[in-house]
């Protein structure tokens, strides 16, 4: 084999060795979650950071997709789960890679609006049919095509996480266009201030 035939090998069973090891997941969280045994390990965190850290890891798999990441200066901290954290920003990035073409750009943004930090990623694919938008976190609701791939528990997983840190996820779409899937939580106090009770 060639060394860009070697690498190509290699790259493709890394990617399947990821996504087996998130159908893993996904399955065992959701069957955490049902049974209320989910664990979180909450402490300060700084949203926007593990925004850029998700938007790094999502462009060394996939270096040749444009994907962009706007953030306000300075940390946005939270009272949350880095961990799970990072679950629900890999999720909502993966999803929106699988469903767009593999040159399309994904956009990554995170704004602090009144007390809240809110993340959106931003697909360019086909986007998702008005009357599928409410049904989108739902168990086994699975992409916007016919070669969708995945368990179709990663969103509802999503919803899930954000809801056991006090916030709120929700989709948007315009069919042709992309999708914009969004989540907010709700702000921390910042290091130098009083942890709220």
């Amino acid at each position: 084999m060639s060394d860009d035939d070697r690498q190509s090998a290699v790259l493709r069973a890394a990617s399947n060795a990821r996504r087996l090891h998130s159908l893993t997941r996904d399955v065992l969280d959701t069957a955490s979650l049902e049974t209320g045994e989910l664990t979180y390990n909450f402490e300060r965190v700084d949203l926007a950071a593990e925004v850029a850290s998700a938007a790094t890891a999502a462009q060394d798999v996939q270096p040749t997709r444009p994907i962009t990441l706007s953030s306000a200066a300075g940390p946005a901290w939270v009272h949350g789960d880095p961990e799970r954290i990072q679950q629900v920003l890999t999720n909502l990035i993966d999803n929106a890679m699988k469903n767009s073409a593999p040159e399309s750009p994904i956009g990554v943004t995170v704004e602090v609006v009144d007390h809240e930090v809110t993340v959106a990623v931003t697909d360019r694919g086909a986007g998702i049919p008005a009357e599928e938008l409410g049904r989108v976190f739902e168990k086994f609701v699975r992409g916007r095509g016919s070669d969708s791939r995945g368990s179709g528990l990663g969103l509802y997983i999503c919803q899930r996480i954000v809801a056991a840190h006090g916030g709120r996820i929700w989709a948007s779409s315009e069919e042709g266009v992309g999708a914009i899937l969004t989540f907010a939580i709700p702000l921390a106090s910042t290091p130098s201030e009083p942890a709220p009770a």
